[in-house]
């Protein structure tokens, strides 16, 4: 995924150095934010809404494009990764909270009665409850938001801050097989009765055509809590063994932090089996 593109101006000696800049700038933003890692992240934000995964191009900016109601199959994902380090967003974590908020505009496309600003902190609050229920450090992706500046179509950073702490405080606070999408939607309606800020005066809820195939992550079965758990365990197997292989210290620190990463998520996937029911699908 290309981002950085220098024109060409006819000296040769300053063109030289500018492509070996912006060959050097690629791989920093490579290293940091590779592809594997978009793509990881991607999928575990769609996972998150048991929506299907979609294409991911190339844009100025980091979006999603959804399109008809209630076909999440055709959407389409947007990625800048030269946004994504102006942000200061770094790690898997911050880039899955990051397309979780994405992902939630998915997610809502069904909703009625959220739309604008309102729906701006709606994908805030489901990215704190991800954060809370996948043992994500959040840190990076608020502090990028906070500092954001009110638009006609976004909040102020500060109150996108709040959103998010609120999706982790009710994440945190809820028996996870109470923690339907439905259940988190009525909990945001009384975090926009607080703030008028946001311009939502009356209730949301799902429109006749809401699709049944977006249910909230937190609602899978034990079984399927179980599975996921052991795939975390398979990635944290994979990490590690790079770790185990590699002569590079840093290499070496930064794959066994995110075996750890792994299998923290594992262990959480399995506390959440512990509370699910088989028959909640």
């Amino acid at each position: 995924m290309e981002n950085t593109d220098y024109g060409q101006t006819g000296d040769i000696a300053l063109d030289n150095l500018l492509q070996e800049t912006q060959q050097q700038i690629q791989e920093t933003y490579d290293f940091i934010l590779p592809d594997t890692m978009v793509h990881d992240a991607i999928e575990h934000a769609c996972t998150f809404f048991n929506l299907p995964e979609v294409p991911v191009v190339d844009s100025t900016g980091v979006c999603v494009w959804p399109n008809t109601p209630g076909t999440p199959f055709d959407d389409v994902f947007g990625f800048d990764r030269t946004q994504m380090m102006e942000m200061g967003i770094q790690g898997e974590d911050a880039l899955t909270l990051v397309y979780t908020h994405e992902c939630a505009h998915r997610a809502l496309q069904d909703w009625e009665g959220i739309d604008g600003k309102a729906e701006e902190l709606a994908c805030d609050y489901f990215a704190g409850i991800h954060a809370a229920l996948g043992n994500m450090d959040v840190s990076s992706f608020s502090e990028a938001l906070s500092q954001t500046m009110e638009s006609d179509t976004h909040p102020a950073g500060e109150l996108r801050a709040e959103a998010i702490a609120y999706g982790q405080e009710i994440a945190q606070g809820t028996d996870p097989k109470d923690l339907t999408f439905e259940y988190c939607m009525d909990r945001f309606d009384d975090f926009l009765a607080k703030h008028p800020e946001a311009g939502n005066d009356t209730p949301s809820g799902p429109a006749e055509a809401f699709a049944e195939s977006v249910s909230f992550g937190s609602a899978y079965t034990k079984n399927e809590y179980l599975a996921k758990a052991n795939n975390c365990f398979h990635e944290a197997e994979i990490y590690q063994d790079k770790a185990n292989r590699s002569d590079d210290k840093y290499e070496i620190k930064h794959n066994q932090d995110q075996a750890q990463k792994w299998r923290d998520r594992g262990e959480n996937y399995l506390q959440q089996a512990k509370y699910a029911d088989d028959k909640n699908k």
